[in-house]
């Protein structure tokens, strides 16, 4: 574990090298209807455990950067091998007060993973901008992470879901159903931003996330379904449902 800290009142601890399960994995989407969501939910509740945080359902919300360009998101929509996207991630709060996450998450083929830091304020960041944030959590962030967070600068979407956690019984690998989407565009507003919400209600988007030689067990963590693995983006999906793709 490594910490990084300066003079000012944040503080930043690197959590890649304790989360194991974030630095290699296969990650598998599939976008179903929501009026699936109570069967799906019963069937992954029977094959795997459900994990309690809090109140067992997060409210999960990120903060997506990006350039002028929108790179990172097009180079999801053209399906480049290798890619990275940057965001910020805190949970059950419409904003940010005193912990966050940045996270970066990258692909390379098949394998995805992220570098995810936790961020802590000794003051309540809710009423700041976006970019002053952005701009203490940047003096703060090791070397290794400075490529991406300058090559994308600005705020982009808010993408907000409800979350249930499950892993299984081995505890290799894990599940998550989220539902509840809504999307909001953020620039050129300064704070993080809920007004006028893209609702994404028609669909849920089930995830499963294994060690890459653990194919057999991804099958029966779903069994009996046999979905149809999809591409979806989140980013993608808030960048098209604003308007900005």
């Amino acid at each position: 574990m490594h910490w990084y800290q300066d003079m000012s009142t944040l503080t930043i601890v690197d959590e890649t090298e304790q989360r194991s399960d974030l630095a290699s994995r296969m990650e598998m989407k599939f976008v179903l209807p929501s009026r699936d969501l109570r069967m799906v939910r019963r069937i992954v509740g029977q094959n795997c455990l459900p994990v309690q945080y809090g109140t067992g359902i997060s409210t999960v919300r990120s903060i997506y950067f990006d350039n002028a360009t929108l790179s990172a998101c097009n180079a999801n929509i053209a399906g480049d091998s290798q890619r990275q996207k940057l965001r910020f991630r805190w949970y059950d709060s419409p904003r940010p007060h005193r912990d966050f996450f940045v996270e970066i998450k990258w692909r390379r083929g098949l394998l995805t993973g992220k570098h995810r830091l936790r961020a802590h304020s000794e003051a309540d960041l809710s009423q700041l901008a976006v970019h002053d944030i952005r701009d203490e959590v940047g003096q703060q962030l090791p070397a290794d992470y400075q490529g991406i967070f300058l090559r994308y600068p600005d705020s982009v979407v808010l993408v907000q879901y409800r979350r249930e956690h499950f892993v299984s019984r081995d505890g290799q690998s894990r599940v998550t159903l989220d539902y509840d989407l809504v999307f909001y565009r953020q620039n050129p507003r300064q704070r993080v931003s809920a007004r006028f919400g893209h609702r994404w209600s028609d669909y849920f988007v089930l995830e499963v996330k294994t060690r890459p030689d653990m194919a057999s067990v991804r099958k029966s963590l779903l069994f009996p379904l046999h979905p149809r693995w999809s591409r979806c983006s989140k980013y993608v999906t808030a960048c098209q449902s604003c308007g900005l793709v």
